[in-house]
């Protein structure tokens, strides 16, 4: 129950994407506004949509009225700005100032506006439409492979997406259960077993996804460019800062599923 679509959304946010000194929250904004992820989070409704579409279409177990009801739901709980406050309240507690203007500066120098909008690009439903018709084709290119690979290394970007995949699997199988068992003790370890033994293999799939999705995004970008976003990447504040963002937007998401699983509940109850 998770859409491939969904996952090319978190990992561009993830990396387009440290006591302490405040940093004001109009400088905050502009950097989230700069880096693409404000836009990228208001597609998130969207997406999950999707991906339960998608769910069903795979010939995942979803009855009628638990799909409608998580459909009505999801508007309700999955919020852009809910989620945009706590990716802003993690850089708030992390962020100095100085750290904060490197980080604009970057996103303003021309190498991180075309980073940022190649990004922004690769996240539109024709665009993985587009990627999913060249997969052959762009696995083929080992150099943008070896690329995405070093990337999802450093911002840990397939770790941080099967992380939220379970996330969200546990908390609708719990409101499903709770909805069609009222009073029945519930008992996820069957299923967390389940998931358990397919974890390789969903890992395994979902790390394709996120090297096939990187290597698309960038595609149209030199190679010595990406080499000098790679330089970039691995210095102490980037990767900071993406595990700051990758924290909050994993805080944010799993408020939204928890609430999607209560509010399926709910609606189920009152049918």
């Amino acid at each position: 129950m998770y859409s491939h679509k969904f996952l090319v959304i978190f990992f561009l946010m993830l990396v387009s994407s440290l006591g302490r000194a405040a940093v004001s929250i109009d400088t905050v904004n502009r950097i989230l506004e700069e880096s693409g992820l404000k836009g990228q989070v208001e597609q998130f409704p969207g997406m999950v949509k999707s991906g339960l579409a998608q769910a069903r279409e795979q010939g995942h177990p979803i009855s009628e009225s638990v799909y409608q009801n998580l459909l009505s739901s999801i508007d309700g709980a999955v919020v852009p700005e809910d989620i945009m406050a706590e990716v802003r309240g993690t850089l708030l507690k992390a962020l100095q100032p100085q750290e904060a203007q490197q980080l604009l500066a970057w996103y303003q120098s021309p190498l991180g506006k075309e980073v940022t909008q190649a990004e922004v690009a690769a996240t539109t439903p024709q665009a993985y439409q587009q990627m999913m018709n060249q997969i052959d084709t762009l696995m083929q290119d080992k150099n943008r492979v070896q690329f995405a690979r070093i990337m999802d290394e450093l911002v840990g970007g397939t770790d941080m997406a099967v992380h939220l995949q379970e996330y969200m699997r546990i908390a609708v199988y719990s409101a499903v259960m709770a909805a069609n068992h009222p009073g029945a003790p519930l008992d996820i370890e069957p299923f967390k077993a389940q998931m358990e033994a397919a974890s390789g293999q969903m890992r395994a799939e979902t790390e394709k996804f996120i090297i096939l999705s990187t290597v698309y995004a960038y595609r149209n970008i030199s190679l010595s460019k990406l080499e000098q976003y790679e330089t970039y990447l691995m210095s102490p504040l980037a990767r900071e800062f993406h595990k700051v963002v990758g924290r909050g937007l994993s805080q944010g998401l799993e408020v939204a599923v928890s609430k999607l699983a209560n509010a399926l509940v709910t609606s189920l109850k009152s049918d």
